[in-house]
C-alpha cells in the first residue's frame, strides 16, 4: 500500500471482513447445534439476512416481524444456502415462514440446477459418495427437516425453484 493511498485498500479489507462475519453468523445458526426452545429475535434475524443479502447475487424478500424458534430459522437458512447454489447469475428469493410451513421460491432467468441433489433432497435415496464440501447443506437440510418431523418437497423448472417444508 502506498502512503496516503490506503482508503480504497482498507475499504476492500473492511468489506471482506464484514462479508466474512455475516457468513459466519449465518453458518453458526444453519450448521450449529440448537435447542428446540431457543429463539432468535426479529431484529437480530433481519440484521443477519440484510448483511448476508448485501453480498449475494440475488434479492431476498423476507422480513421477519416476530421472534422465531431457532430450529425453524435453521431450516430456512439451510434452504437459503441450497437455493443460493442455483442462483449464480442472480435472481429473486421469496420466503414465507409460519408455524406450520416454510415456503421459499427462487426465480431467475437462468437457474443452475444440480437436479440430482434437488431430487434426493425430497426423497429417501442415498446421497452420492462424492458430494463436495460446497454442497453439504443439502443432506444437512434433509436431516434437519426429518429431525423437525417435517415433510420437504421441491418443484423445479427452468426459471423457478419452489421449496416447501411442512410440519407433519
Amino acid at each position: 500500500m502506498a502512503p496516503g493511498d490506503t482508503g480504497a485498500e482498507l475499504a476492500l479489507v473492511r468489506d471482506s471482513v464484514t462479508q466474512a462475519q455475516a457468513r459466519i453468523r449465518l453458518f453458526r445458526i444453519a450448521f450449529g447445534r440448537l435447542r428446540a426452545d431457543q429463539m432468535i429475535g426479529a431484529k437480530e434475524l433481519r440484521g443477519l439476512l440484510r448483511d448476508h443479502a448485501a453480498h449475494s447475487r440475488f434479492d431476498l424478500d423476507w422480513t421477519p416481524t416476530d421472534a422465531l424458534p431457532k430450529p425453524k430459522v435453521k431450516l430456512a437458512l439451510l434452504c437459503l444456502l441450497c437455493i443460493e447454489t442455483a442462483l449464480p447469475y442472480g435472481g429473486r428469493v421469496q420466503c414465507r415462514l409460519d408455524d406450520t410451513m416454510l415456503h421459499m421460491v427462487a426465480q431467475s432467468d437462468k437457474l443452475k440446477l444440480e437436479e440430482d441433489l434437488w431430487r434426493i433432497l425430497s426423497d429417501d435415496a442415498d446421497w452420492p459418495q462424492d458430494i463436495g464440501p460446497s454442497r453439504v447443506q443439502f443432506p444437512i437440510l434433509r436431516h434437519a427437516a426429518k429431525m423437525e418431523q417435517a415433510n420437504l418437497s421441491v418443484q423445479l423448472d427452468r426459471t423457478e425453484l419452489d421449496l416447501r417444508i411442512i410440519a407433519a
